[in-house]
């Protein structure tokens, strides 16, 4: 056996083993542990809107809620990311509480917080 056949053999074999790891993680067996696995820094008891130290990071955690569907943290974010000095923050974080609202069929206190958005 020649170098370039041992080469070519071990390409071949990697590129397989790539393959099969792309396999196992791709299939539908496995989806559920996955699911589980992406969950986990979510459900940190601790984590969240008290556990951020200022306006801007409990913004970005309020997002990351909000798109994980857990709505109740999203919310207790926004509210500690509304009560932040920086006007940036504090819109994003009002717009998101009355978009929030909306959703909810709040009228009345999306319209509140929409007013504090324009004043």
């Amino acid at each position: 056996m020649d170098l370039m056949t041992f080469r070519t053999l071990s390409t071949v074999l990697l590129f397989a083993i790539f393959l099969g790891i792309v396999a196992w993680a791709w299939s539908g067996r496995r989806q559920a542990a996955f699911d589980e696995a992406a969950r986990l820094p979510l459900d940190d008891d601790e984590a969240g809107a008290d556990g951020c130290p200022d306006g801007p990071q409990a913004l970005a955690v309020g997002r990351i809620y909000e798109r994980a569907g857990l709505v109740e943290r999203a919310t207790a974010c926004y509210r500690r990311a509304a009560a932040c000095d920086a006007l940036e923050v504090k819109g994003e974080a009002l717009y998101r509480l009355a978009l929030r609202s909306r959703r909810e069929r709040k009228f009345g206190e999306a319209a509140a917080i929409w007013r504090e958005v324009v004043a």
